[in-house]
């Protein structure tokens, strides 16, 4: 089956939603390091490169240099050699925001623009599941957008925090007293409930 464009995006933008239900936010900002911290985010960096891959040159494999921009194929080539020594000096996790930025500035020069979700405008867009998908494809795609500029723009760890704190309680409309569940609570939450509403809404089209 050939992927297209919408369904690179869609793939971004669920490893994206990955990153938080991980926490890699919280073990990053608060500084726990471990090897399994950095394997994951070493997989989740393949994952956006290879999304990104996808939609310039229909790269679909890790593998698949020649299908990819050469300057994706060399971070696609760092982060393998990585892998296949863990206990070697670790790669600077903040990387991944900075793929995660480029990833954005390419998807929406080849859509004409930025888009919110993966949904709108695809057949999807009429189902139940497609609906869902696309609230929290939304919630994921502004804050990742904002946390990524920031860092690129000003790569400071303590300002981050108050980055993705302010982006998140205005992507959610939050208006509380109380501390508000921050994003990596909200797709731990909803994890199960993505999962299952991208295999309908497929599901709901083909029926």
């Amino acid at each position: 089956m050939r992927l297209d464009d919408r369904d690179a995006y869609e793939i971004l933008l669920y490893y994206i939603q990955a990153y938080y239900w991980h926490r890699l936010n919280y073990r990053w900002q608060t500084g726990l390091d471990s090897t399994q911290f950095h394997l994951q985010v070493n997989r989740l960096c393949m994952k956006v490169l290879r999304a990104t891959a996808m939609l310039e040159r229909g790269a679909y494999a890790h593998h698949d240099f020649a299908h990819m921009d050469p300057h994706l194929a060399e971070q696609m080539r760092t982060e393998l050699a990585w892998r296949t020594d863990p206990q070697q000096p670790a790669l600077d996790p903040s990387r991944f925001w900075v793929y995660v930025h480029d990833a954005f500035r390419r998807f929406d020069f080849a859509f004409g623009g930025p888009r919110p979700d993966a949904v709108r405008l695809s057949k999807y867009a009429t189902t139940s599941s497609g609906q869902i998908i696309a609230r929290h494809q939304k919630r994921v795609s502004e804050l990742a957008r904002e946390v990524a500029a920031a860092w690129v723009s000003n790569p400071r760890l303590d300002r981050i925090g108050t980055v993705e704190r302010a982006t998140w309680s205005r992507v959610t409309g939050w208006a509380g007293t109380q501390q508000q569940p921050g994003p990596a609570s909200y797709f731990d939450k909803h994890r199960r409930e993505i999962h299952d509403h991208l295999l309908t809404m497929k599901v709901q089209v083909a029926a």
